[in-house]
């Protein structure tokens, strides 16, 4: 079931990875269209720069006019064609200050439309109702009204339709017809058509509604982006805990399997072992009642040999005294002959009692052993209990790690969430610091106008001052009768002095006060805003020194280090690290330059491949001599170096294991001479078996016997 919901997450996994690649693609495709768009805005505005000063540029044809339908937009640039960019003036003499403009700044040709002279036809010719086509050219764009006859002199009576075939059938000569991929059918009888790169001779207004599609749609799909790389990086981290969890899994798995199979195989031979026995005690039953029964016949001859024996005893005895008594040789070769016979009875019974106890002896022993196979077969069934206890132990263990896992990878996605906000902020807070700057700027210029306006209006309350003080009457009054018409002069001169001076701004001086007050705001925020932004330099200036320190203090330590160690590994060689840019280091790389013994100095690319070892091993020593780290695992580093120099590096690492723990996977028995444990690994009919070894030479005797 895991492997299926892994497999299945890994398709999910292309597909989102399939969906970025087409999201990259498209903004790709965004990021040319808008610089293509954006060196269109550039060439208009930049000819509206040119002509910005004159009263009476309305702007080219493009400019003044929107196409209704951006499925149009082809057709109608193909339809006017260079017209479009004609620039459209109020009248001639407009026209001319912009010829003579042109010319005074060496800026090429353009053509002009006076729009007190240009003649536009405002009458079409008849709607052709047939099937493909569209309408008037003139009738699928918006315009002012001022710029008609303008718009109809670009567009003509120009009729679009939708492709070849509508046109041949609509008939050609009959109309001038620009298909909607741009094909040209002049009323001539000449067709202009092939491929079309977009010629731009819509106007600035056109290519600013289109830029601020392609910033919404690419704002839209950066947003899409980031979602999918958030929600890549999750899949592939769960993907990789997955797999890194099925691979123990399977591992534990496997080697259940290997013990279930093993106590199968077991259970097997046990089986087939009872089932011996079985059979073997079914013949040991059935050869005991044959033995039982043979035992009985034996048994039935002893007693008829027994009483015949006895019967020849008595008939022996009775021979015997008739043999005393008549001495008949006859009768006593017979009594020889019945003796013979009963002896060999007598041993065959013994002979049948040995085998007898000898048979259930065997007996005894095996049924002892099917007790024992039983035990035995029982407490196997009890491992077999225990590994299937085992296995589902693991499974709800392993659900309860993925479950562990969902959770630490929701409290990374909401971290993840947090740092976004966070950047959010910070960048909101960065766009403050910018407004606030140019609002600063702002009232910092309008402080020292306003301080230049004070300095005006005082100069003038002076000069004022100095003309009262000059106008005032001074010395005795002179007779009243005599001075009566100079003072009426002078009246009517000081009221007409005064009548020049204007109205008095009764407030100058309060108004002064409050804009003095808001400069002095204004000037406190920037000495705040200042001193906050040296601030932030100085502790950016004081992160990069001690970056830089930092830098420098582990470079010439490792550095040292490598040195040394090169020298060790291959007597006579030396090498250093040599960083790209001494001023700035973290402008450039670092260099790894090595002079093997009896060579020249070589870059890391021209040495063999146990030049190569070496150099790489020192470095990663050097590196552990600064910055320790508890465990290494090295997997056939030697591979590449010959008996001499890989037991340079055994010496190596016997020496830097008295602080770290180095595990060496290597196939050389002169870096295995240096280890202070060693674990085997063989292969045997596809399965891999682990042993310890205690005696790496008697494996070598063993090797070299085998």
């Amino acid at each position: 079931v895991e492997q299926d919901t892994l497999r299945q997450e890994k398709a999910y996994l292309k597909e989102v990875e399939e969906e970025l690649r087409k999201v990259r693609k498209r903004i790709e495709e965004i990021i040319r269209a808008k610089g293509y768009v954006e060196s269109k805005l550039a060439s208009a505005e930049a000819t509206a720069e040119v002509f910005r000063e004159i009263e009476g540029v309305y702007g080219t044809v493009g400019d003044l006019l929107t196409v209704r339908d951006p499925e149009h937009i082809r057709a109608i640039e193909a339809a006017g064609g260079g017209r479009l960019r004609y620039v459209v003036v109020e009248n001639e003499d407009v026209a001319k200050r912009c010829i003579d403009l042109l010319k005074e700044k060496n800026l090429g040709r353009m053509s002009f439309i006076p729009l007190n002279r240009i003649r536009g036809d405002a009458s079409l010719p008849p709607y052709p109702r047939m099937k493909g086509a569209v309408d008037f050219a003139i009738n699928l764009v918006e315009f002012d009204e001022r710029f008609e006859k303008a718009v109809r002199f670009a567009l003509g009576d120009t009729l679009i339709v939708e492709d070849f075939d509508s046109a041949k059938r609509i008939g050609t000569g009959s109309y001038r017809m620009v298909t909607l991929e741009g094909e040209i059918f002049e009323k001539s009888g000449v067709i202009t058509g092939g491929a079309q790169t977009r010629g731009g001779e819509l106007g600035r207004r056109f290519y600013e509604e289109e830029k601020r599609k392609l910033d919404a749609e690419e704002e839209e799909l950066r947003e899409k982006e980031q979602d999918i790389l958030i929600k890549l990086r999750a899949l592939r981290s769960e993907i990789a805990e997955k797999e890194g969890v099925l691979k123990v899994l399977e591992k534990k798995l496997g080697e259940f399997e290997e013990l279930f199979s093993e106590g199968s195989r077991k259970l097997e031979e046990f089986d087939e072992k009872i089932r011996k026995a079985e059979e073997f005690t079914e013949l040991l039953v059935i050869r005991k009642k044959e033995m039982e029964e043979e035992i009985r016949k034996l048994r039935e001859e002893r007693d008829y040999a027994e009483e015949k024996l006895k019967n020849l005893t008595l008939k022996r005895q009775d021979i015997i005294n008739y043999y005393r008594s008549s001495g008949v040789e006859e009768k006593r070769q017979e009594y020889e002959r019945i003796k013979r016979k009963t002896e060999e009875r007598r041993a065959a019974l013994e002979s049948l009692r040995i085998s007898l106890k000898e048979k259930e002896a065997e007996i005894k022993s095996i049924e002892d052993e099917i007790d024992r196979k039983g035990k035995r077969i029982e407490a196997v069934s009890s491992e077999i209990e225990e590994l299937l206890q085992s296995t589902e132990n693991l499974r709800t263990r392993r659900r309860e790690l993925e479950e562990k896992v969902k959770d630490i990878e929701a409290q990374i996605y909401h971290l993840y969430r947090e740092k976004d906000n966070v950047e959010d902020e910070v960048r909101d807070l960065q766009a403050e610091l910018g407004r606030l700057r140019v609002e600063e700027e702002g009232l910092a210029q309008q402080a020292s106008d306003l301080g230049a306006g004070l300095s005006r209006v005082q100069q003038k309350l002076a000069d004022l001052e100095q003309r009262l003080q000059e106008l005032s009457f001074e010395g005795e009054l002179p007779d009243v009768k005599e001075g009566i018409p100079k003072l009426k002069e002078r009246l009517f001169r000081l009221e007409r002095e005064i009548e020049h001076l204007g109205n008095v701004n009764l407030r100058a001086d309060e108004d002064y006060a409050q804009e003095l007050e808001r400069y002095r705001d204004y000037e406190a925020k920037h000495r705040k805003l200042q001193e906050e932004r040296n601030a932030i330099k100085e502790m950016i200036a004081e992160i990069e020194t001690k970056k830089l320190t930092a830098f420098r203090t582990a470079f010439e330590h490792i550095n040292r280090s490598l040195r040394r160690i090169f020298s060790f590994l291959s007597p006579g060689g030396k090498a250093q690290m040599v960083v790209e840019n001494e001023i700035d280091p973290f402008s450039g790389g670092i260099n790894l330059i090595v002079k093997p013994r009896g060579k020249d100095v070589q870059y890391l690319e021209a040495m063999s491949g146990g030049e190569k070892t070496l150099a790489a091993l020192s470095l990663i020593f050097a590196i552990q001599e600064y910055k320790p780290s508890p465990f290494y695992y090295f997997d056939e580093v030697d591979a590449h170096l010959d008996e001499a120099n890989a037991r340079k590096v055994g010496e190596l690492i016997k020496e830097k294991s008295k602080t770290a723990q180095f595990i060496v996977v290597t196939l050389r028995e002169v870096l295995a001479s240096f280890a202070d444990r060693l674990i085997g690994v063989s292969a045997r009919g596809g399965v891999s078996r682990v042993f310890p070894v205690e005696n790496l030479s008697s494996v070598l005797r063993e090797k070299e016997v085998s």
